[in-house]
């Protein structure tokens, strides 16, 4: 399996929270990889999945990854640090996941709106057991550790996905 050591630059303000990765096309074309795929990127403490777009036009002769603080987080890098990328094959749809808010209590009689809200917003996105992700929200966005995924340790979430 082929990979690519690149080195982490902060994501463009639109891209945060939903989990993109942005690396030069040439970089994709040796990875084999179209706009909307699957990576897997790997950090001194873990691993994280993203969606792959091309990067921005002044990052396209550089080895750099656009990632947001999120996943930087859970890869216990920094920006300038270096992460290995490399296409992800073993994302599965997901059957069920499991998530828990880090910070904010959500009440019960809330919780199948949030729980749809959240599919909508996370809808083909890749999910690691482990990773706290960001939901946006009405007035800011609700921070979500996720605690389990179904069949494997990466999905991706769609219409059937039980949240």
């Amino acid at each position: 399996m082929k990979d690519y050591q690149l080195r982490v630059e902060e994501a463009k303000s639109r891209d945060v929270g939903k989990k993109i990765a942005r690396i030069p096309r040439r970089i994709m074309r040796e990875l084999d990889l179209e706009s909307g795929d699957f990576v897997e990127i790997r950090g001194f403490k873990g691993v994280a999945y993203a969606q792959v777009w091309p990067s921005y036009q002044e990052d396209e002769m550089r080895d750099v990854v656009r990632i947001d603080g999120y996943m930087r987080e859970v890869l216990g890098v920094g920006i300038g640090d270096i992460v290995t990328v490399s296409k992800a094959h073993n994302v599965a749809p997901g059957d069920r996941v499991v998530l828990a808010p880090t910070e904010d209590f959500i009440p019960h009689e809330y919780t199948g709106y949030i729980a749809e809200h959240i599919k909508n917003e996370m809808l083909n996105k890749p999910l690691a057991r482990g990773e706290v992700i960001l939901v946006p929200m009405y007035a800011g966005a609700l921070r979500l550790a996720v605690i389990s995924t179904s069949p494997s340790t990466a999905i991706y979430i769609t219409e059937r996905t039980d949240i």
